[in-house]
């Protein structure tokens, strides 16, 4: 990160993934400092922290107001961890995750927040002409 500020980046457009692997919300809070998004990307992942250890990161995380940081998603970059290979395929965010998110009380908002407004925030560029 700090080559990356040093270099003039701006940290709106910058994503960190893998961030599920953070044993505690403090790395997430002072990561967020910086404004970069942050990549809860593993969701029903093989290894690393399961399902609920990750619902309860973000969880933490948005309790912190964490939420327009946060970007969720699968990470599938695996043949094996598609549907027809015994995984548990594009699908696993909205199906599996956003119900655990619902049921340890985070907000439709919230989640919205996560899944669109973040992603859309990320890869728009204000300088962009539209099409045509």
């Amino acid at each position: 990160m700090r080559v990356l500020e040093r270099a003039g980046m701006d940290m709106s457009r910058v994503v960190i993934s893998h961030m599920g692997a953070a044993h505690h919300v403090g790395a997430l809070v002072e990561l967020a400092r910086s404004g970069v998004f942050m990549g809860i990307d593993k969701v029903s992942f093989p290894k690393g922290p399961d399902n609920d250890q990750l619902a309860d990161l973000v969880r933490d995380a948005c309790a912190r107001g964490l939420e327009r940081q946060i970007i969720l998603s699968s990470d599938i970059a695996r043949r094996t961890l598609l549907r027809r290979y015994g995984g548990r395929g594009y699908s696993t965010v909205f199906a599996d995750f956003v119900p655990m998110l619902l049921d340890r009380g985070l907000a439709s908002p919230q989640i919205e927040t996560m899944l669109r407004d973040n992603p859309v925030r990320l890869l728009t560029f204000s300088n962009a002409r539209p099409p045509g």
